[in-house]
């Protein structure tokens, strides 16, 4: 398979799955813009350039100044740049001594607890989850046979490996007489 119609296809498989799980999209965003205007009311004018709460801190060294709540916008990449993780401490200590109290941690920590350990890891274990499903879809909607007969093949092998340990399906089939069903129906449309 040539790499572009492989790019395309992982591609497309990745925005499909992307549309799937629109609604915890959504809620990852609004609780973004939630935080973000939350961020402006507590926050908003505490950093500038020169200010001397902030003076010899790492928040000032490491050039943290644009990093800050002072309007809306500003507030939203901050709010990504703590939800990638990106020196996050650093930002949050910058704030506390900003603001001139330790309370101010406790915004930044339940962002962290609520967008990055929960939120993010939802709807990436959604995007990951659906991953091999959407694959396989793509590959019956596009008649790959020979594709779809090599992928087939690998999940075999793999079903084949892990078959000794594992328990039928609550359906009394189990997974790798599924799979062999799929196959026999990818067959059966060949003729």
């Amino acid at each position: 398979m040539p790499i572009v119609t492989y790019s395309w296809n992982i591609t497309r498989i990745a925005l499909e799955c992307t549309l799937e799980y629109y609604e915890i999209l959504h809620s990852r965003f609004a609780l973004e813009h939630r935080y973000g205007a939350i961020g402006v009311q507590l926050f908003g004018g505490l950093i500038w350039e020169g200010n001397p709460a902030l003076h010899n801190t790492t928040f000032e060294a490491s050039g943290y100044g644009p990093n800050n709540f002072n309007d809306y916008a500003s507030s939203l990449v901050t709010l990504f740049e703590l939800l990638v993780v990106n020196n996050w401490m650093i930002t949050m200590d910058g704030f506390v001594k900003a603001s001139g109290t330790k309370w101010a941690r406790m915004y930044f920590v339940s962002w962290w607890l609520l967008a990055v350990v929960i939120v993010l890891n939802i709807v990436i274990a959604y995007i990951v989850a659906s991953f091999p499903k959407k694959r396989r879809e793509l590959l019956i909607r596009n008649r790959d046979e020979e594709e779809l007969k090599q992928f087939f093949q690998v999940r075999r092998a793999t079903s084949t490996r892990f078959s000794t340990s594992r328990s039928q399906t609550s359906g009394g089939r189990s997974h790798l007489s599924t799979l062999a069903w799929l196959e026999a129906a990818s067959e059966v449309r060949r003729r």
